[in-house]
């Protein structure tokens, strides 16, 4: 066999393969921005501005999931007076109010499906 035609296969086969992990994935999180798409804090503040609100569930690489209810549950932190550079992190609050500090790093998708409650 030639050796194009081995690459060939071997790419087709990888494709493929890929194709079947991307719907396995999807089927896992059907109404998510998943990880190729990166989630920054101009993302999240669009999806706390949004009129209306759509709730949504923070999902981080450790599995944790975040429920946010409300535009109140969650939030922005100011930019740095000096610097003018925005912190890398967003700030949930559970139901009792207790703020949790994100790594913008550490979240893996967004869901407007619902969810468990891990806020």
């Amino acid at each position: 066999m030639p050796a194009r035609t081995v690459f060939q296969s071997l790419v087709t086969f990888r494709v493929q393969w890929v194709s079947q992990i991307t719907k396995a994935f999807a089927f896992r999180f059907p109404l998510a921005y998943r990880r190729n798409t990166v989630i920054t804090l101009e993302f999240l503040q669009e999806q706390l501005h949004a009129r209306p609100f759509v709730p949504f569930v923070l999902v981080l690489s450790s599995g944790d999931r975040y429920n946010i209810k409300t535009a109140d549950h969650a939030d922005l932190p100011p930019a740095d007076e000096e610097t003018g550079e925005r912190n890398p992190w967003f700030i949930v609050y559970n139901q009792r109010g207790i703020p949790r500090y994100l790594a913008l790093e550490n979240i893996a998708a967004l869901e407007h499906s619902g969810g468990s409650n891990g806020a």
